[in-house]
């Protein structure tokens, strides 16, 4: 523990991806639970109804679903039914990747209203382990009761119709009328749907659960899930680039590593990162991160080829952006592929 404190201390603009990659794998072990103590044992609001409003409003906009038909549902279960306060689009086939996932699905509760397939990612053992542990609804598992039940505040049962794509029965309707309600905003909405009801929902959505590394080309995923062609619909990148990045120009790296795997002229990235910090915290552990300030932030994303849709700065403990930008411009096969067959860094895996 001292040590990779230590390290972190040591850490400033000349830091490689290797040394900060490095630098979290010494702490594997600990890393997930100690993530999961220090940051998921409350909700954080302003996040979370941050990702609820892109995904239930802005992104059906952006990105219009589709019906799912049997052809589409995988396995025995069909998943369960698209819920938002805002709209009865159902469920899409669309692709979703939660880029450096961490230990957390917090990230995809809402995701999972607009996806049905889900793939999450990090460069940590230990947390695939804990992501592949909710999935399987393994008992030692996080709890994310809370999560769930703050959410279900704010989605709906109405789009079950158009899932199914057959009208209700007035018995059934007479029960929508009267488990009417408001969220916590005021909004009314119909039936709620329940906190189990959003797990198995995020369960059911998550579909791989894999390797990957946003300092490589292809962001490191298997070149089956980012083929030419078949790239990501939306990503998300929830303090992740800032923190795989203590200079400008490894973030842009980074960050063009994140465009390939995102389709050209119409790929969404939903980003949230830290202004004016230079370390973050995981138990009693320090990592660095990228100190930047909003105007700079701004000029690398447009620089790289993103335009911000949506913007919110959040000020609590410390100052952080909330993004949703869209892919501007083509992506470049040799972003995706340059390496495919060939060498990479030494500390990689």
């Amino acid at each position: 523990m001292r040590e990779v404190m230590a390290l972190a201390a040591a850490v400033d603009g000349s830091s490689s991806f290797d040394s900060l990659r490095g630098m979290h794998q010494k702490l594997d072990d600990f890393y997930a639970r100690g993530y999961l103590s220090t940051w998921c044992e409350s909700v954080r609001p302003e996040w979370t109804l941050f990702l609820h409003e892109v995904f239930t409003k802005d992104i059906p906009t952006l990105l219009p679903s589709h019906h799912l038909k049997d052809s589409d549902q995988v396995g025995e279960n069909a998943f369960a039914p698209t819920t938002t306060t805002t709209t009865t689009t159902t469920v899409s086939s669309k692709r979703v990747v939660d880029l450096g996932c961490g230990p957390s699905i917090s990230n995809i509760i809402s995701a999972s209203a607009w996806s049905a397939h889900i793939v999450m990612c990090d460069v940590l053992t230990s947390n695939l382990a804990e992501i592949a542990k909710f999935r399987s609804a393994s008992e030692d598992a996080f709890s994310w009761q809370h999560y769930f039940a703050f959410l279900s505040t704010f989605e709906s049962s109405t789009s079950k119709v158009s899932r199914r794509g057959q009208e209700e029965d007035e018995g059934q309707e007479e029960e929508e009328e009267r488990g009417e309600n408001c969220n916590h905003l005021g909004t009314k909405v119909g039936p709620l749907l329940s906190p189990e009801d959003l797990e198995e929902r995020t369960r059911e959505a998550i579909q791989e659960i894999c390797h990957c590394d946003i300092s490589l080309p292809g962001c490191g995923l298997p070149e089956r899930l980012v083929r030419e062609g078949d790239l990501f619909e939306v990503g998300v990148a929830s303090l992740v680039l800032d923190v795989v990045s203590t200079s400008e120009e490894m973030f842009r790296s980074a960050l063009e590593n994140v465009k390939g795997i995102l389709k050209p002229h119409c790929g969404l990235l939903i980003i949230q990162g830290s202004l004016g910090e230079s370390v973050y915290t995981v138990g009693s552990a320090l990592f660095p991160v990228m100190n930047i300030d909003e105007q700079k932030l701004r000029q690398l994303f447009s620089e790289v080829g993103f335009e911000i849709l949506k913007w919110q700065i959040c000020q609590a403990q410390s100052q952080h952006y909330f993004g949703l930008l869209k892919v501007t411009g083509g992506t470049s096969k040799q972003m995706i592929l340059k390496s495919r067959g060939g060498s990479r860094g030494e500390g990689d895996q």
